[in-house]
């Protein structure tokens, strides 16, 4: 079926419609049935495809080496560490988007093509002929598409961001050799020509030393026989050291200009749905890969508990429940875990649900993620070192708050607790090098995320009145009276009211009288909206001109309103206080205070309303920083150091 078919795009657009209702497994399965007319075994794989299989659903999308290096682009990288950047195509240049390019800077001839998939290349011989018109259409189709949702290939799903990348043409008439690399062992090659005109193509497997195998795909036209080039030992050679990392990889090379060039590593071969004539090939090659460790571990250590602050049945929307049920969510829906939750909601409400969840938790299960605050680092931590010493538990400790390093002061212990734990996921820098300095090195910053579509940013007239909202937990210290007061002065001053402060969030319940009584005596410009769950805070708050956060809490660790508010492209004015600083960026996409004195905050407020005309280049730049606040590079990595430490 021709790439550009109408039947070929009804079939893409079905199979993505597809992963978005089916699970990984079933429609692996019916691929599979439907293509190679057999059932998949993925409880027991044996053959070749099987085992391929298995572990494009529950190995390589978790394995961030795999991801980087299916990247058309950060696999450059990967090269260059490994000591062969002289085998990479020369690169002329990369672009987020295919309007960007400047074509009167390419060469008359150049390869371009997108980094998140196969088959997405544009070949140029000749830029006086070519269609940029075309190819800017195409670009830009390729860069909206999920690659691997088409025959899920999730591993290819993870390559973030998306670019277009353009390396130097060294001719059309190439010849490819693609090296089979089991456990770290190149076993087999394939050598074709012109794969670029696909059904052309002309494909031979051969052994290493050049003998014909007898096997043959019916799909493409069989090659009988090679003339082995004098570089074929190199070649070889490059493949085992490439290979070694991964229990299969296919490591893809091509001839030109008398020499030749890395081309890419290939994880998923023909989706893992490859056709072998004859069909014995499938079982023999399956017999040369071994995953029994990676299943086994897999199977083993499916289970794993996360203790947390879930809020039982309540809708509770503090910063430390929305990151415990973020975290559990997105888990669930990135592997195939089977997850326990050990909710600290109960330590008061149902004390004995808390110990038996504790318990059960304890000593079923191997692997533990912990959310706590001050008062469950003090009950939990001692009980974790006994699972880690005694039970031989392992302990991934992602951190609520900014002030762990002030408990550790306060409770030497912890010292040691912490040291024992495979890791310490801190949201910030700052964090960690303070940790650091009181001996505890098993720290990896890790910032607050949230899965949040980013609004749509536009150019507008800003008019008066200037609307500020606060969006965060309602108490003193998160500085709602400063808040207050700073709009109340700055109407006052103005005789009339220029801004308006709209304040979204729980009330603490320590302060609920203290803040009604804020409220009644404030004037119209100042309102209460309640609660919002946090996935509905980009559409809340996308309107609003800035988000006010003069906190100065002694607690405030990686505030996720900041996310919300970038998310959302409204820029933010905040205290230099905690991480703030490390988040913001000083007027680019926000503002920072030296304190909580009101009249600076009039003052950075007052700035920002001078500056409206500039507005839509803070709220841009706001929401060209959230792509590094999306969950999908940080659960994969918590995924892999689960599976790293199994």
């Amino acid at each position: 079926m021709e790439r550009d078919s109408y039947l070929y795009n009804m079939r893409r657009k079905g199979q993505v419609f597809a992963h978005k209702i089916l699970p990984d497994e079933v429609l692996s399965k019916i691929y599979f049935k439907i293509v190679l007319g057999k059932k998949l075994n993925l409880k027991m794989p044996r053959t070749f495809n099987d085992k391929m299989q298995w572990l494009k659903l529950y190995y390589y999308p978790f394995n961030q080496t795999v991801v980087k290096c299916a990247d058309k682009y950060a696999v450059r990288d990967f090269m260059k560490e490994k000591g062969y950047e002289d085998l990479l195509v020369p690169l002329i240049g990369c672009w987020d988007n295919a309007s960007k390019i400047d074509w009167d800077k390419l060469p008359e001839k150049f390869v371009l093509k997108c980094n998140h998939g196969c088959a997405y290349n544009i070949l140029c011989s000749d830029k006086s002929s070519f269609d940029k018109k075309k190819a800017v259409y195409q670009l830009n189709k390729w860069m909206k598409e999920d690659f691997g949702a088409f025959n899920i290939e999730n591993h290819y799903s993870r390559i973030n961001p998306h670019m277009i990348v353009c390396e130097e043409f060294l001719g059309d008439n190439i010849t490819d050799y693609k090296f089979f690399c089991f456990n770290g062992k190149p076993e087999f090659m394939y050598v074709s020509n012109d794969l670029v005109h696909d059904r052309q193509a002309q494909i031979g497997f051969f052994y290493l030393d050049g003998k014909k195998m007898p096997l043959k795909r019916e799909d493409y036209t069989d090659i009988k026989s090679i003339q082995l080039p004098e570089f074929l030992n190199d070649m070889i050679e490059v493949s085992k050291d490439l290979c070694r990392d991964f229990p299969f990889v296919r490591v893809d090379f091509f001839l030109a200009n008398n020499r030749y060039y890395f081309a890419e590593l290939t994880f998923t071969p023909s989706a893992c749905m490859m056709p072998f004539n004859p069909e014995k090939y499938d079982l023999e090659w399956g017999n040369r890969l071994n995953i029994q460790k990676l299943v086994e571990n897999y199977e083993k250590n499916k289970k794993i508990a996360i203790i947390g602050h879930f809020g039982g049945n309540e809708n509770i929307l503090d910063g430390q429940t929305i990151k415990t049920k973020i975290l559990y969510d997105e888990l669930k829906a990135a592997s195939s875990f089977e997850i326990q939750k050990v909710d600290t909601y109960y330590k008061r409400r149902n004390p004995i649900k808390l110990i038996k969840d504790t318990l059960s938790c304890i000593f079923t299960t191997k692997d533990i993620i912990v959310l706590l605050s001050g008062n469950g680092m003090r009950f939990y931590f001692p009980i974790l070192f006994f699972s880690k010493k005694v039970l031989k538990s392992r302990i991934y400790h992602d951190v609520i708050g900014g002030n762990l390093d002030q408990y550790v002061c306060e409770y030497p212990k912890f010292k040691k607790y912490l040291n024992s734990f495979e890791v310490n996921l801190v949201e910030t820098k700052s964090m960690k090098d303070k940790l650091v300095l009181q001996g505890i090195n098993n720290c990896e910053v890790m910032p607050n995320f949230k899965r949040l579509k980013i609004a749509s940013i536009k150019p507008e007239e800003i008019k008066e009145p200037y609307r500020f909202c606060m969006f965060s937990r309602v108490m003193k210290e998160k500085g709602v009276e400063d808040a207050v007061k700073a709009v109340e002065q700055i109407n006052t001053q103005n005789r009339k009211n220029i801004c308006e402060l709209d304040i979204f969030g729980r009330i603490d319940d320590g302060y609920r009288d203290s803040f009604s009584e804020l409220i009644s005596k404030s004037s119209s410009a100042i309102s209460y909206k309640g609660m919002v769950p946090y996935d509905e805070s980009v559409d809340t708050i996308k309107d609003y001109f800035a988000l006010l956060f003069p906190t100065y809490w002694s607690g405030e660790g990686f505030p996720g309103t900041i996310v919300d508010a970038f998310s959302a492209g409204i820029p933010v004015i905040a205290t230099d206080w905690s991480c703030n600083g490390e988040i913001i960026d000083n007027f680019k996409n926000g503002i920072i205070y030296p304190n909580d004195k009101v009249g600076n905050l009039v003052s950075a407020m007052e700035w920002l309303m001078k500056d409206a005309d500039n507005i839509f280049h803070y709220k841009m730049n706001c929401v060209n920083v959230t792509e590094k606040y999306q969950p999908e590079k940080h659960i994969a990595r918590i995924i892999e150091l689960i599976e790293h430490y199994n």
